[in-house]
């Protein structure tokens, strides 16, 4: 029994719509804690569900992946792509947090603890500090965006064919 449909759709939705957020870039968006709120949380939801979604896409390519390897592995390859594209985000916010949150300041300090550890954390900051800047997330988010459209086509394409539609039978010439 494929089970990978069924975990499939839920980082696809949180991540895409986690993304579209982030573009919207209205002063009344930006500034409102509750939308940051919300939108960080569908991250972090898209994130964690991706991770049983890679999974079961490696039993279903274990179970069903006679004849069409190579599509499966362009397919998972653009699976892992978007989840390192948003995990890459998530990080960013999850140093900026744990940086900003006087509550999260014992787990700042322990990990402050010897000279290099401080060295890789206070680059780990800058690094995230860059991610979050409103360009490089733009950038990321809309290369997101792309690359979960472009794996859900090759799923459609993986289940029904490369002439289910336009668009799938477009990204399909495109890459085979």
């Amino acid at each position: 029994m494929n089970i990978h449909p069924i975990f499939v759709h839920f980082p696809i939705a949180f991540l895409t719509i986690y993304a579209i957020m982030e573009l919207l870039r209205f002063k009344v968006l930006v500034n409102n804690h509750s939308y940051n709120v919300f939108k960080k949380g569908l991250l972090l939801l898209g994130v964690a569900m991706s991770l049983p979604a890679l999974s079961t896409g490696e039993l279903a390519e274990e179970a069903f992946g006679q004849g069409q390897h190579d599509l499966i592995e362009v397919h998972a390859g653009f699976a892992v792509s978007t989840v390192r594209v948003f995990g890459v985000i998530l990080f960013a916010y999850i140093i900026e947090k744990i940086n900003r949150d006087q509550r999260l300041l014992k787990i700042k300090n322990l990990l402050h603890g010897t000279k290099i550890v401080s060295s890789v954390w206070k680059f780990a900051t800058k690094i995230a500090n860059l991610i979050l800047q409103s360009p490089v997330l733009v950038a990321l988010c809309f290369i997101g965006i792309i690359l979960v459209t472009v794996t859900g086509a090759l799923g459609g394409t993986l289940v029904y064919g490369p002439d289910v539609d336009f668009f799938t039978k477009f990204v399909y010439g495109l890459l085979f």
